[in-house]
C-alpha cells in the first residue's frame, strides 16, 4: 500500500541521517522495522537483504544478533533463531521495544520466555 511505502522512505531516512551512537537505538530499529515491512509485503527478499545489512553493520551487539536470528527463522532454523533470541533476552540493558519483539518471536517459535 501507498502508506507502507511511505513508511520505507521514512525509515530508510531515519537510517541514513541519524546512524550515530548518540541516536542508538533508533536506526537499528528502523532497519528492523523495514526488515518486518518487507516480510508483511511478501517481499522476503527485502527483508532479508535488510537483516544481512543489520548483520554486518551492527555485528557486535544484540541488534545484529537480532538479524543473524531473524535470518535463521526465515531459513526455517528454528532450534538456532530460538537459541539467539533467548541469548539476546539474557542481555543487559535490553531495548523494550526489542525486548518485545523478541518475545513475540519466541512465540511464534513456540518457546518459553
Amino acid at each position: 500500500t501507498a502508506e507502507r511505502e511511505q513508511a520505507i522512505v521514512s525509515f530508510k531516512r531515519l537510517i541514513l541521517l541519524y546512524s550515530f551512537p548518540e541516536v542508538s537505538p533508533l536506526p537499528e530499529l528502523a532497519n528492523i522495522q523495514l526488515a518486518e515491512l518487507a516480510i508483511e509485503m511478501d517481499k522476503s527478499d527485502d527483508a532479508k537483504k535488510q537483516f544481512e545489512e543489520m548483520v554486518q553493520a551492527y555485528p557486535d551487539s544484540v541488534y545484529g544478533t537480532y538479524a543473524t536470528a531473524s535470518l535463521a527463522m526465515m531459513e526455517n532454523r528454528k532450534t538456532v533463531a530460538t537459541s539467539l533470541y533467548k541469548k539476546i533476552r539474557e542481555a543487559e540493558p535490553i531495548d523494550s521495544r526489542l525486548l518485545t519483539r523478541i518475545d513475540n518471536q519466541i512465540k511464534v517459535l513456540g518457546g518459553v520466555q
